[in-house]
């Protein structure tokens, strides 16, 4: 696998335009970092909203926590070291680091990797339901072969983590 997502980030933590200091130091610093990480990818729309649809589809508690910040990693300058300053726990910053995709990172082998945990795997898959349904209701579908092809790949890796899903509970023993 490869190493952690942006493990090192050198510098001062930034919560607010009037508030400069260390992370550990940050009255904010727990403030959610979804919040905080939308402002610096506006340009795709109220992006927040994304994260909220995906949190909406899966139960647990670090789930819900990973599926807010799920596109945190790979959409900002916040690195694994911040998560860890904010507070987030190993289990939530391992599966935030399997759902981040690696510069030059194949599709298939990203998914493969999302495949291996349990967290990941529920978010990633509700992550795919809200992308697969925002790409269906794009004008003239069939026009535009981008989407097509997206549409494409998002339903081969749902199936593909549906499958690694049901082998998983295939696999534990009965309680």
């Amino acid at each position: 696998m490869p190493g952690l997502a942006r493990e090192e980030k050198a510098g001062p933590h930034v919560c607010c335009r009037s508030h400069r200091t260390d992370a550990r130091g940050c009255h904010r610093a727990r403030r959610p970092l979804a919040s905080r990480a939308a402002v610096s990818i506006l340009d795709r729309g109220p992006f927040i909203l994304h994260p909220l649809r995906v949190m909406l589809q899966v139960d647990a508690d670090d789930a819900r926590i990973i599926a807010v910040l799920h596109d945190v990693l790979e959409d900002t300058a916040c690195s694994v070291v911040d998560l860890r300053r904010a507070g987030y726990s190993e289990q939530v910053i391992k599966a935030l680091d399997r759902l981040t995709r690696r510069d030059g990172e194949a599709y298939e082998p990203y998914i493969e990797r999302v495949a291996e945990d349990t967290l990941a795997r529920q978010v990633k898959l509700a992550d795919l339901t809200d992308n697969l349904a925002n790409n269906r209701r794009l004008a003239d579908v069939s026009a535009r072969r981008d989407v097509q092809e997206r549409i494409t790949r998002y339903e081969r890796a749902i199936a593909r983590l549906q499958a690694a899903t049901a082998a998983a509970a295939n696999a534990e023993p009965p309680q």
